[in-house]
């Protein structure tokens, strides 16, 4: 009996995902009542920061929880401004919201027990995409994440449309999966692969389950793609050594920006895995580049860029041994763009 209800949570679906998007949803619609949000306003979502939320070091908010709360958020903000509302209904279909590419900057951690802010508003729009800004932002007036993410589908004519139990327990107090699936990878990885070196690339493999589908029950979810990103990249850490030698020199790693890139989604009950490289390095960070490969058809589903804080280490010194990897012009962009948030940020301080 006891064990009923943990396999619905663990692998039979994401009930508080899909709740959660429910609520945002049509609470939002509930108190519009009509009087719809103006499209070029902000709007404004306050949340905490609770010990499901928290990393592997139970310090602060891990990457995860971040995007899934902007992900509530933003489609509460396309509820009470009637956008999703009306698009679903003269233009027919989901598609049009699908989140295609996303960029995301993590300035600061959100401690545990902390409450923030976090702030929707569309920046930008064009025929057939929809481009959303939103900062998370704590109690200090410090925009802690700012991310800046393209929805929408060339087949719906988007930008034309805008105008013309009670008692608690441990799955419910962490979330215990994370934390399980985390060491699951790890252990596997030390009992049946092979050490790597910091410049190979190392794989883990996934299966999306009903447990990672979006609110249409048709393919994975966004938060499920930072997931996995966050297992293949501890994976990578642990294969190559990178992370025994952070610890030697007494240092540690945060996540300082993510760039992920969707090109086609990931259906349900579809086989895939996670591909981890080593972009490149300075004297402070590590930049990974990762890729969600289908097994059934070997297409790149998703590319995504990370850039890894090294604190308390001299990268350049660390990797000294290692022939660093010429960069590539993309990533090259991806870090200008860094600069140029960081510029704007500064400003508006």
């Amino acid at each position: 009996m006891i064990l009923l209800p943990l396999l619905v949570h663990f692998f039979v679906i994401d009930l508080i995902f899909i709740s959660r998007h429910a609520i945002g949803v049509h609470i939002g619609r509930f108190l519009a009542r009509g009087k719809w949000r103006s499209l070029t306003s902000t709007a404004s979502n306050f949340g905490f920061c609770y010990t499901t939320d928290v990393d592997i070091y139970w310090k602060h908010m891990n990457n995860v929880r971040i995007t899934r709360e902007m992900d509530f958020v933003l489609y509460g903000f396309l509820s009470t401004t009637g956008l999703m509302y009306d698009v679903q209904k003269n233009i027919a279909g989901d598609s049009v919201f699908w989140k295609v590419a996303s960029n995301t900057r993590f300035r600061r951690p959100i401690q545990v027990f902390s409450t923030f802010d976090i702030k929707t508003k569309i920046v930008y729009w064009e025929k057939d995409s929809l481009y959303v800004e939103q900062q998370l932002i704590t109690k200090d007036n410090f925009v802690r994440v700012v991310s800046v993410t393209k929805r929408g589908n060339a087949a719906s004519p988007l930008g034309a449309h805008l105008f013309n139990t009670n008692e608690p327990n441990l799955a419910q107090l962490t979330n215990a999966n994370y934390f399980i699936r985390i060491a699951f990878t790890i252990l596997f990885g030390r009992v049946f692969q092979t050490k790597k070196k910091p410049t190979d690339q190392t794989a883990i493999y996934g299966f999306c389950t009903t447990q990672d589908v979006d609110i249409f029950v048709r393919h994975m979810n966004n938060a499920r793609y930072v997931r996995e990103m966050d297992f293949a990249r501890f994976h990578f850490y642990d294969r190559t050594g990178l992370y025994e030698s952070i610890v030697e020199n007494k240092g540690n790693a945060l996540q300082g920006a993510c760039n992920i890139r969707y090109r086609r989604t990931i259906p349900i009950f579809t086989p895939y895995k996670v591909v981890t490289k080593l972009a490149g390095w300075d004297e402070k960070s590590i930049y990974l580049e990762q890729h969600f490969v289908t097994l059934s058809d070997g297409f790149i589903r998703a590319v995504a860029l990370s850039k890894q804080n090294i604190v308390g280490v001299n990268v350049n010194q660390m990797l000294k041994d290692y022939p660093k990897p010429q960069q590539t012009l993309d990533l090259t962009q991806w870090l200008q763009s860094i600069e140029t948030s960081s510029e704007r940020l500064r400003k508006d301080k």
